[in-house]
């Protein structure tokens, strides 16, 4: 058995230990911090473009611009409409008192491509229509400065039927010596095939074609062309050419009324939101609206328990009425936005 101290002779050795070379630790060092000085930069230039970018909404959104959204921001929370123009005091509380809602204001467009006029042309009549428009400044929506008062229409007076009228029978009959289209029950409506109007005639054995209006009564009505003598047999359509408001507008936009060609007829509240109920005859803005008509006007709304029959706005007034599509003949104002 070995001493004791054999076990315990033991050469120890020297434990090393890592010492970085100085030099390659400072090489790291920068390397890093290139790294984030790379990444600062970036971030930087990064904040460039936003800061560029805002700088250049800023200036295409103009203070004008940020008004009317904030306007627009708050009819929307608030409902609230115009005002209806309406300043005499009739009882306390009353519309005349208060004045509730956003005040009305109006621009008048009537230079460059709002000047001069657009020719309508319905039915071979011709109406010269202002290219002035009127923006509101509250809506946003753009009108029409004049309604037409002459050159198109039946009588040449402006007014224009809502749609086209149709008849379809079997007892109409045509005379050549007096050039009357007769129809034996008498049963013809005089109001929508006024005089001035121009119809068609279809499903004829001879007649078939487009006629002049210069006479009507429940039992015949007069044109102003040759006609073939034919007896009551075949089913024969008579249908109105045009003279509607709809006619107008494709007027309107084809030849680009005011530089545009997006206006439509308004609807129900968009057509009464021009009233001022101030005044009277006519009861709109006499400034921006000059030598409105002392009439109804066609809204493009319809009435909801007849579809014969769309909403009417008087701006002598300002009474809302309802009236036959058919047989009744109104001005028209055309608007465009919204």
């Amino acid at each position: 058995m070995a001493d004791h101290e054999d076990y315990l002779d033991i050469d120890p050795k020297p434990v090393e230990i890592y010492q970085p070379d100085p030099v390659e630790s400072f090489k790291v060092i920068q390397s890093v911090a290139a790294s984030l000085k790379a990444t600062v930069t970036q971030a930087s230039a990064l904040r460039t473009v936003e800061q560029a970018t805002e700088a250049n909404l800023k200036a295409i959104v103009s203070v004008n611009d940020f008004q009317e959204l904030i306007d627009e921001v708050k009819l929307l929370r608030n409902c609230n409409l115009l005002v209806t123009g309406q300043t005499i005091l009739y009882h306390a509380g009353d519309d005349g008192d208060l004045e509730k809602g956003f005040i009305k204001s109006y621009s008048v467009l009537d230079a460059g491509g709002y000047a001069g006029t657009t020719n309508i042309v319905i039915n071979g009549k011709t109406h010269a229509l202002s290219n002035n428009c009127v923006h509101d400044n509250k809506t946003g929506l753009m009108w029409a400065r004049y309604v037409p008062t002459a050159g198109i229409g039946p009588a040449t007076n402006g007014l224009l039927f809502w749609a086209i009228y149709t008849v379809t029978d079997t007892d109409i009959s045509f005379v050549n010596a007096t050039s009357k289209i007769h129809r034996a029950g008498g049963d013809w409506q005089v109001d929508p095939l006024c005089v001035g109007r121009r119809i068609t005639i279809a499903g004829s054995t001879d007649n078939d074609g487009i006629y002049n209006i210069i006479a009507v009564d429940v039992n015949d009505i007069t044109v102003a062309e040759a006609l073939v003598d034919e007896g009551a047999a075949a089913t024969v359509v008579v249908t109105t050419v045009e003279d509607t408001i709809w006619d107008m507008l494709d007027q309107a936009n084809a030849n680009s009324l005011g530089g545009h060609n997006d206006w439509r007829i308004p609807n129900f509240f968009e057509l009464s939101s021009i009233l001022n109920l101030d005044n009277v005859n006519p009861c709109t803005d006499a400034t921006a609206f000059p030598s409105t008509p002392y009439n109804y006007h066609w809204a493009s709304t319809t009435y909801p328990t007849s579809s014969n029959y769309a909403f009417c706005v008087h701006f002598s007034y300002g009474a809302i009425n309802t009236y036959n599509k058919y047989t009744t003949k109104y001005y028209v104002r055309l608007v465009r936005g919204g």
